[in-house]
């Protein structure tokens, strides 16, 4: 028989491509010793598990070559159950290898797989099974040693520094065999040059200076935006001015006060995430956090600033003395540029606007003209197209959140649209204060 390979390796920074290849492909030739040869070969680096193998650019190959008339190989043979398949991908490759006539071989069955034999049906659930177990202990337990880590130690445990802080070397691992091989321990300490604008930032703040002036003054004086200082950290931003959400994020992060903090963010694992939803990246509750219990490095602002800004944030009111509230705040998309609308008080009502990325910060022209809609509008439309909802208007608002409901506006004219329920539940609704939990 002909035999297409197929392998798969996680990372290319922390896997060895030639060595995770040769092992897998090893499995796979003892396997089919005897029985026929490996003709064609596809391997993919840097591929998550959770991907299908339609968004994997080597199982896609493969799948397309099973596909075409001309196709070289009778069966596909893999090294390893869980290198190839998560969840139920097995049950989505094999009937389109099978419609193809093509077999599907595994190591754990010793040969091709038949689903018609009610032996492999049974280990085909018990592999999924055994999978889909491992990962999740895999994943408590390196949660529990990294939150233990930053609590009890103090431990820088990766990714990039805050804007304000550089990586210094304080020695080796401490776990010996970690040591021996050359690993070292990383602290954060106050960066000479961006370390005093972030005092600068806290100290405006904490004078009750606004987040878009501060933001103003910084592009005016050129004071590089924290993609502009670390550029090769920072591929992924623009590097030219600063935005008022970046110094919202400064005034927000409780590690400029000395005390590590670990778990601030997590990932929704929905691949298939509307782009109107947020993306897959999500901000956890406070109460989730793991904050070191004694100072981990050198602070840039005393905790007492820190908490007095928090507080200008949470008891920011109007001038005439009240809180102004958005009831549709986070529900209203601009159906031009598929931004979210921006809470805008305007005539002593609520509304909403959007202008297509212009900030207060930055003023640039913007493309298109700025859209702005009063909330009552909205309210009043929604209720005409909800009619079963007899309650007030926050009924009809608990009902979009409930459903993961947004209002797509474009000009007069506004649609609803559902978005993925893993992402719209997460999403942290406007203005939600951030506690320190120390």
């Amino acid at each position: 028989m002909r035999f297409a390979f197929y392998g798969r390796m996680s990372t290319r920074e922390f896997q060895h491509r030639e060595t995770s290849r040769a092992w897998q492909r090893e499995v796979a030739e003892v396997t089919n010793a005897g029985r026929g040869v490996v003709v064609e070969e596809f391997f993919d680096e840097g591929c998550s598990r959770r991907s299908s193998w339609w968004k994997r650019p080597a199982a896609a190959a493969l799948l397309a070559a099973a596909g075409s008339s001309d196709c070289g190989f009778d069966a596909v043979i893999v090294g390893e159950y869980e290198r190839a398949f998560c969840g139920n991908q097995f049950r989505e490759v094999m009937p389109v290898l099978a419609e193809r006539d093509i077999q599907l071989w595994l190591p754990e069955a010793d040969g091709p797989v038949d689903l018609g034999d009610p032996e492999h049906r049974a280990l085909m659930v018990l592999l999924g099974s055994q999978l889909r177990r491992e990962a999740v202990r895999s994943r408590h337990r390196v949660l529990a040693a990294m939150r233990t880590q930053a609590s009890e130690q103090g431990r820088f445990l990766g990714g990039r520094p805050p804007y304000g802080y550089r990586l210094v070397d304080v020695g080796p691992h401490p776990i010996a065999e970690h040591a021996r091989w050359g690993r070292r321990l990383h602290q954060l300490e106050p960066d000479p040059v961006t370390g005093p604008w972030v005092r600068w930032v806290f100290e405006q703040r904490a004078v009750g200076r606004s987040i878009a002036g501060i933001a103003r003054e910084l592009n005016d004086r050129g004071v590089p935006c924290p993609s502009g200082a670390d550029p090769g950290r920072n591929r992924h931003r623009s590097g030219r001015a600063w935005r008022t959400p970046t110094v919202a994020g400064i005034l927000e992060n409780p590690r400029y006060t000395g005390r590590q903090v670990w778990n601030r963010t997590g990932t929704v694992r929905s691949p298939g995430a509307a782009r109107r939803a947020g993306g897959t990246g999500r901000r956890t509750d406070s109460g989730e956090w793991a904050v070191s219990h004694a100072p981990a490095h050198a602070a840039l602002v005393y905790e007492a600033t820190f908490r007095t800004v928090q507080g200008i944030r949470a008891a920011r009111r109007s001038q005439d003395g009240g809180i102004r509230t958005y009831l549709l705040s986070g529900l209203v998309v601009c159906g031009a540029c598929d931004r979210r609308f921006d809470s805008h008080w305007a005539h002593n009502r609520p509304g909403y606007r959007c202008r297509h990325g212009r900030t207060s910060a930055r003023a640039e022209a913007p493309g298109l003209k700025s859209v702005y809609v009063r909330e009552e509008h909205l309210l009043d439309g929604l209720r005409s197209r909800l009619p079963e909802l007899t309650g007030g208007d926050q009924d009809v608002v608990d009902y979009l959140r409930a459903n993961g409901l947004v209002i797509v506006y474009l000009g007069p004219d506004w649609t609803l649209e559902e978005l993925q329920p893993e992402t719209a539940s997460t999403a942290p609704p406007s203005g939600t204060q951030l506690a320190f939990p120390v």
